[in-house]
């Protein structure tokens, strides 16, 4: 007869008892999502309150790509920015909340924790995102307005790994986000200003800086308005359809030739013009296009770079846009990476310098922002320098002192002159 260790049975049947109850808890609290509607929700361990938009068009048969976006100053989570530009389609969204109210001024050390926490809070967004909800990890997006912006860029360099792409909106990039020689290739970058908004020279800069790392930039700057996001942004609408529904695993095939086609008659329509000068903006629009890479490929994007560069030799104006534009991302990247006077010299005078070229391009105006900005710096610093030569000068130029000695009587101090 075999002996039954009762204490093995009991101990075998509580375990199934307690996994039963744990499936059936899990099955309670279980909320089903519907395609086309928004969620409130709140962390597990933060407690952070999130927005949660699904998109119309969502069903957890495919893997879809996510959008985490941080409000503007004084605002609550909010998806309505980012549903508007996709048509609430493609992209599952997430209005982000901050971990706490952020300090104006803060220390090098509490800003350091600050980040972190936020860091914190952001994982913690997506692996929600990721129990929950039909989630592409490959297509993590971190976005901002305004104030949010400012906190993608500080937030996102750190999360690199974890991300596909930045959406900066109203903001630039914060200086010290992480060294300037950090390799980004592949990332995916929008940045969008308005026209005239205080932040329109930071945002520029901005994608000088992302460009010089190896990202893949879209830069768009918002005409008529100043610092607002617009209504429909159409470069913006253009770049989360290229790395939304372009980007699909299950898109048919068909339209993707479509977009093909139609970047092709474009490209043969821009040649067949008689203007140089036409010819070459028709083919820096198809360019700008951030759907282009996506249905054409590099190899593609690369060809018709060259020719554009090959055209605007024979065109005057085309070639002192090219110019302009390079030479003010080469100074943007100085500006970066400045480090002494003589740095700062090179960069004030390439700006006015580049702000007088009459590129009649808005490289010209960015150029002035510049040259305004960095000028009082510069020269502030230049008197400095001034007053502390003049200073040794003056101590240089001081007659030597006399050299007093003694008699060896030691009768007192006597001069010897």
């Amino acid at each position: 007869m075999i002996a039954v260790d009762t204490n093995v049975i009991v101990r075998m049947k509580t375990t199934k008892l307690l996994a039963m109850m744990m499936a059936l808890t899990l099955s309670a609290l279980a909320q089903s999502y519907d395609a086309g509607k928004e969620y409130d929700t709140r962390l597990p361990g933060s407690g952070a309150h999130l927005k949660v938009y699904i998109p119309a068009n969502y069903t957890p048969d495919y893997k879809w790509p996510l959008i985490l976006f941080y409000h503007g100053m004084d605002g609550s989570p909010t998806t309505d920015c980012m549903v508007r530009h996709c048509e609430g389609a493609d992209f599952i969204i997430i209005g982000m909340s901050y971990c706490e109210t952020q300090p104006t001024q803060m220390t090098p050390e509490q800003q350091t924790l600050y980040i972190e926490k936020e860091r914190k809070n952001f994982a913690e967004a997506v692996a929600w995102v990721q129990a929950n909800l039909s989630l592409d990890p490959e297509r993590v997006f971190l976005g901002g307005i305004s104030k949010g912006g400012w906190t993608t860029s500080f937030v996102g360099e750190r999360e690199l790994k974890r991300l596909a792409g930045l959406i900066i909106l109203l903001a630039g990039r914060q200086r010290g986000a992480v060294p300037a020689a950090q390799a980004m290739d592949g990332l995916l970058v929008y940045i969008g200003v308005g026209e005239s908004d205080p932040n329109l020279l930071p945002g520029a800069q901005a994608a000088g800086f992302y460009r010089r790392c190896g990202a893949n930039v879209s830069f768009e700057e918002f005409e008529g308005i100043g610092h607002q996001a617009p209504s429909k942004a159409a470069r913006l609408m253009q770049w989360l359809e290229a790395h939304g529904a372009l980007s699909h695993p299950w898109l048919d095939v068909a339209v993707k030739e479509a977009r093909k086609a139609e970047y092709k008659g474009a490209y043969e329509n821009a040649l067949a013009m008689t203007d140089k000068t036409a010819t070459c903006r028709a083919l820096r629009a198809l360019l700008d296009d951030p759907r282009l890479m996506v249905a054409c490929g590099a190899t593609t994007a690369k060809a018709i770079e060259q020719k554009l560069i090959a055209l605007s030799k024979d065109d005057p104006l085309s070639a002192r846009a090219l110019a302009a534009e390079q030479m003010f991302y080469d100074l943007v990247w100085k500006e970066w990476n400045m480090k002494t006077f003589e740095d700062s010299r090179v960069i004030v005078e390439g700006y006015s310098r580049l702000s007088r070229a009459g590129s009649q391009t808005r490289y010209d105006d960015y150029a002035a922002k510049g040259y305004e900005r960095l000028r009082p710096v510069y020269e502030s610093a230049q008197k400095q320098m001034e007053q502390m030569k003049a200073a040794q000068q003056k101590e240089r130029s001081k007659p030597a002192a006399r050299p007093q000695m003694r008699n060896s009587s030691g009768t007192g101090g006597m001069s010897v002159f």
